[in-house]
C-alpha cells in the first residue's frame, strides 16, 4: 500500500466545549493501524479486523509507551496506583488517529471539563525539560478508544486535495484500572464527528479520512467512575480483562 501524507491549505475548524482532541499532550506513532476494544464486540479500528490471539497479560512500565502497549497487547501497569480511595480518579486516553494510511495512537486532551471533574482530567507533571506531560505516578484509570465500523458518509474533505472521502466511523470507548488491567467499564460512543482533518496520510490508491472520535457526552459517561467514593462496591465488568487487540 502506498501512502502520501495530504495537508489542508487553511484550517477552519474551531473547538467545541466537550470536544476530546487527540493531539496535544504526547503522540505515539505506531507502523500499523492499531486500536484497542474491549473483550465483547467487534475489534480493531474496522468491523473486518481480526479477533485478538490470547496472550498471557504483561506488566508494562508507567510510560506513554507502557500505555499504548496497554491499549494494543492488553496486560497491565503494576506501578500505576490502584482504582481505589477517595474521588477524584485521574483518567488517560488513547485514540486511533483520522488517517487510513500511516495512523498515529494519540493521547486524549479532555478539552473544558466541568468543574467537578476537573481533578480527573488533565492531571500532569513536568518532564526533565520543562514540558508538561501526563502524570500516570497519580493516573488510576486508562481509556481506550477503538474504532467499531466505518461507512461512506458523502462527504469530500477539499481542503486535502478534493478526492479525499470522509467515512463515517462508529467508537467504543473501554475504560480500565491500569494497575491490574481490569475492565471497569465498555461504552459504544456512536459515530464520529463529521469533520476533515487539517493534514492526513492516506492510502493514494484510496484517499479516505475517519471522522473523529466525538467525547462530547463521555464526561457524563465518566463522571460516576472518577467521582466514584470508594466505599461502594467498585465499578467494573464482572470477570472481564482486557486483552487488547494487538
Amino acid at each position: 500500500m502506498h501512502v502520501q501524507r495530504y495537508a489542508a491549505s487553511h484550517v477552519t475548524r474551531s473547538r467545541p466545549r466537550g470536544r476530546l482532541i487527540g493531539a496535544a499532550l504526547f503522540a505515539l506513532t505506531v507502523a500499523a493501524f492499531v486500536g484497542c476494544s474491549g473483550t465483547s464486540g467487534p475489534t480493531g479500528p474496522d468491523s473486518t479486523a481480526p479477533l485478538p490471539t490470547a496472550r498471557t497479560p504483561q506488566a508494562h512500565p508507567a510510560s506513554s509507551e507502557g500505555l499504548q502497549a496497554m491499549c494494543r497487547y492488553g496486560g497491565y501497569i503494576p506501578a500505576m496506583p490502584p482504582y481505589t480511595g477517595p474521588a477524584p480518579h485521574p483518567i488517560e486516553g488513547l485514540q486511533p488517529g483520522q488517517n487510513t494510511g500511516a495512523v498515529a495512537l494519540t493521547s486524549i486532551l479532555w478539552s473544558d471539563p466541568p468543574d467537578d471533574l476537573r481533578g480527573a482530567f488533565n492531571v500532569l507533571t513536568r518532564d526533565q525539560s520543562g514540558a508538561l506531560i501526563p502524570d500516570l505516578s497519580r493516573t488510576q484509570l486508562v481509556a481506550c478508544v477503538t474504532r467499531t465500523g466505518s461507512s461512506p458518509s458523502g462527504i469530500v474533505c477539499e481542503d486535502l486535495g478534493g478526492n479525499v472521502r470522509l467515512l463515517r466511523s462508529n467508537y467504543r470507548m473501554t475504560v480500565l484500572e491500569a494497575h491490574t488491567g481490569k475492565v471497569v467499564q465498555v461504552t459504544d460512543t456512536g459515530t464520529g464527528t463529521d469533520d476533515c482533518p487539517s493534514f492526513a496520510y492516506v492510502d493514494s490508491t484510496d484517499p479516505a479520512v475517519f471522522t473523529s472520535f466525538d467525547g462530547g457526552q463521555a464526561y457524563d459517561v465518566l463522571r460516576p467512575l472518577v467521582l466514584w467514593g470508594g466505599v461502594t462496591a467498585q465499578p467494573a465488568v464482572p470477570g472481564t480483562t482486557w486483552t487488547g487487540r494487538g
